[in-house]
């Protein structure tokens, strides 16, 4: 777990960073990601059903966001929910969603980003981070 937790941080904070200077994530930082934390846990032998479940549930819930919002969750944010479910799989969805949608209700209300587009990556990565390091296994 600990080696997916430096390929997540490797990672994960260059695409937050991207995403908060471009509203852009690069595609090949989300797969590269994805790739690199799924073939740590195979090589250390890590359960692989139990990430990749929470993985797919995490990118349906980002996909049906983005239909109900119309357009407010981007398409990068959609690609890099895999990576976020693999890695914070222990825990719960609503509890990964909660500390993104918070964070980025708390920044858009102290930066006053009423209309404007606001990046999520960043807060998708922190509720990674969270949900690794802060949840008990």
């Amino acid at each position: 777990m600990a080696f997916q937790i430096l390929i997540f941080m490797a990672l994960g904070l260059p695409i937050a960073w991207i995403d908060l200077r471009t509203h852009r994530i690069p595609n090949r930082l989300s797969a590269t990601l994805l790739a690199g934390l799924v073939t740590s846990s195979w090589l250390t032998r890590q359960p692989l059903t139990a990430p990749a479940m929470i993985a797919i549930e995490l990118t349906g819930v980002l996909a049906l966001l983005r239909l109900i919002s119309k357009g407010g969750v981007g398409m990068g944010d959609i690609k890099l929910a895999p990576s976020i479910g693999w890695v914070a799989f222990r825990a719960p969805i609503s509890a990964t969603l909660l500390v993104a949608g918070l964070s980025a209700l708390a920044l858009g209300r102290v930066a006053g980003l009423r209309g404007g587009r606001a990046p999520f990556a960043p807060f998708l990565v922190l509720a990674g981070l969270v949900g690794t390091l802060g949840w008990p296994t």
